[in-house]
C-alpha cells in the first residue's frame, strides 16, 4: 500500500494503477492458500479495502486511494493480531 501512495506522491498514475494491481493479486495469493484461525469475515473486508485501492486508482481519483490504503493498513494489522496463535485460540 505504501508504494501505491509513493506512486501517487511520486506523480505516476500508471505505476499506481500497477503496483494495486499486483497487491491485489498477491493478496488474493495469499487467501488461496491460508489457514486462517479465526476471523473469515475479516479477511473479506480486507479483500474489499484491496480491492477499492485498485479501483480507485484505475479512476485515478488520489484522495480514495489514500484512504483507501490507511482502511486496509489498518485491517491488516487488525488482521495479523488476530492471526496470533494464543493459549484461548487453542483451547
Amino acid at each position: 500500500m505504501n508504494s501505491v501512495e509513493n506512486a501517487y506522491q511520486n506523480g505516476d498514475a500508471d505505476a499506481a494503477i500497477e503496483v494495486a494491481g499486483k497487491l491485489q493479486t498477491e493478496w488474493e495469493a495469499f487467501m488461496d492458500k491460508s489457514v486462517l484461525i479465526n476471523d473469515l469475515g475479516h479477511a473479506v473486508e480486507i479483500t474489499t479495502s484491496i480491492a477499492d485501492i485498485y479501483s480507485f486508482a484505475l479512476s485515478e481519483d488520489e484522495e480514495e486511494v489514500y484512504a483507501a490504503c490507511d482502511r486496509a493498513e489498518v485491517q491488516l494489522g487488525i488482521f495479523k493480531t488476530m492471526q496470533m496463535p494464543t493459549l484461548w485460540k487453542i483451547l
